[in-house]
């Protein structure tokens, strides 16, 4: 065989080895699904870190949520105090369902804030960092 044969046959080879499978791996999309999940971290620090509107939205909505569990708090408070240490039936549900509102609400509250990596890195420091469940004399800054 001439040394021109063996040159185009190891260019053959190398060329079956190393660029088709290259090839198929675009082709069938491997090589997408396997960087997947580094692109969607790069792109989720992009829209946590390098945007604006994220940041002010995240920081403004600590304050509107702590806000609107002192409002909670406040409304139980005063039907307590109009209902008195023994309501009716009727009064109980009512106190129930806002109580059990108002955990809602600070349940969500103590998620974002402890969210470390999104969320909770925007929450001002004067904002509690954990809500209490079981006292109802929040202060928000």
């Amino acid at each position: 065989m001439s040394r021109m044969k063996i040159a185009l046959l190891s260019v053959g080879v190398l060329v079956l080895i190393i660029v088709l499978p290259i090839g198929l791996m675009f082709l069938t999309g491997t090589i997408s699904m396997g960087t997947a999940g580094f692109r969607g971290e790069v792109k989720a620090i992009e829209v946590i870190k390098g945007s604006g509107t994220f940041k002010i939205q995240a920081y403004q909505g600590f304050f509107e949520k702590c806000e609107a569990i002192r409002a909670k708090e406040a409304n139980i408070n005063n039907l307590i105090s109009v209902y008195g240490s023994n309501p009716d039936e009727k009064e109980a549900k009512v106190l129930l369902g806002l109580m059990n509102i108002r955990n809602n609400m600070v349940s969500e509250y103590n998620g974002e804030s402890h969210a470390v990596w999104t969320e909770g890195q925007f929450r001002d420091e004067s904002l509690p960092y954990t809500i209490s469940l079981e006292r109802r004399n929040t202060i928000c800054g």
